[in-house]
């Protein structure tokens, strides 16, 4: 092959006809080397980010490696999800624990999870990605790992249905109880009688915990652990327990109110002895404080629908 008129000889590649690759003149200074590319940085952790960027960061909980993540699409995989965050290295999640919700119909769907990085700062710098994930821009929050979040958590049932959370926040301070962070009702459509309460610590909830039952308003109000804070074993003898002082009335009209229910089995049975009476659709279910109260109201004549009074009750006590 002859010299070209430059005086330098063609390379074999470029008889060929392939684009020779470029590189970037060495430079001994790092500062001025290029970024390295996604394809290069693919297969290892990326923990270093510029000063600019890390200026940018907000303040890092003590080790925390968990976020919490929302406004996710109702069909999503954990592949998603490594697709999404995948500049931050194929190792950055370590663990995904999914959180179900469930539509009216009984299907369930997921929105929202627990997401494990290998390292504080891959959580923080995750939390900073504007990225979406089938159209989707999921919208992240730095937390407590989950089975801390649970440790300051407590379930209360029996709460007057149109009470509010300033309301909430007021019968406990009456008792000198602070630390309250956050309220959710269940269910999230129709009145209010149950809820999850989030402490700020665990002395906070222990304090609320001790006295097992809340007044407020002449009502008596139940407040425990979740179950899910329990081990199966254990979960599973409770949801028993608890199932074993319930009693099912079926049909339970609206004009067959919580009051008249009330009213009918404490007058034989007693004040206090009923905790809460729960209502969906045309049925009922009244909560006794004992196994034993729910066997003697089981033994009782169930009370009338009002103004259908050729309709019974029918009621069916709870498999301890």
């Amino acid at each position: 092959v002859e010299a070209t008129a430059a005086g330098a000889a063609p390379t074999e590649s470029k008889a060929k006809g392939t684009k020779r690759k470029r590189l970037p003149p060495a430079s001994e200074d790092a500062a001025e080397r290029p970024p390295p590319s996604k394809k290069e940085r693919k297969g290892q952790l990326v923990s270093a980010t510029t000063p600019k960027e890390v200026a940018a960061l907000p303040p890092p909980p003590a080790d925390v490696r968990e976020v919490w993540m929302t406004n996710l699409p109702v069909i999503v995989s954990e592949k998603d999800l490594y697709a999404a965050y995948e500049e931050l290295g194929w190792e950055a999640i370590t663990k995904v624990k999914w959180m179900q919700r469930t539509h009216a119909a009984g299907t369930s769907f997921r929105r929202c999870a627990y997401v494990t990085f290998a390292t504080p700062d891959l959580a923080r710098r995750a939390c900073t990605l504007d990225v979406e994930i089938k159209g989707k821009k999921p919208k992240l929050e730095l937390t407590n790992p989950h089975h801390v979040h649970k440790s300051l958590e407590l379930f209360t049932q029996g709460w007057p249905t149109q009470i509010t959370d300033k309301q909430v926040h007021e019968a406990f301070l009456l008792l000198g109880l602070t630390g309250i962070t956050a309220i959710r009702w269940l269910p999230k459509k129709g009145n209010r009688l149950s809820c999850f309460l989030d402490f700020d610590s665990k002395e906070a909830r222990d304090k609320v915990l001790q006295g097992g039952t809340l007044q407020y308003k002449g009502r008596t109000v139940l407040v425990q652990k979740p179950l899910n804070t329990l081990p199966s074993d254990q979960r599973t003898a409770a949801d028993r327990s608890a199932k074993s002082c319930e009693l099912f009335l079926d049909p339970c009209f609206k004009a067959m109110t919580n009051d008249i229910i009330q009213t009918h089995y404490e007058s034989t049975l007693g004040p206090d002895t009923v905790v809460t009476v729960r209502r969906w659709q045309n049925r009922g279910w009244v909560v006794f404080k004992t196994h034993e109260l729910a066997l003697q109201a089981s033994k009782m004549k169930p009370p009338r629908n009002p103004g259908k009074e050729q309709v019974l009750v029918r009621w069916r006590l709870n498999a301890k």
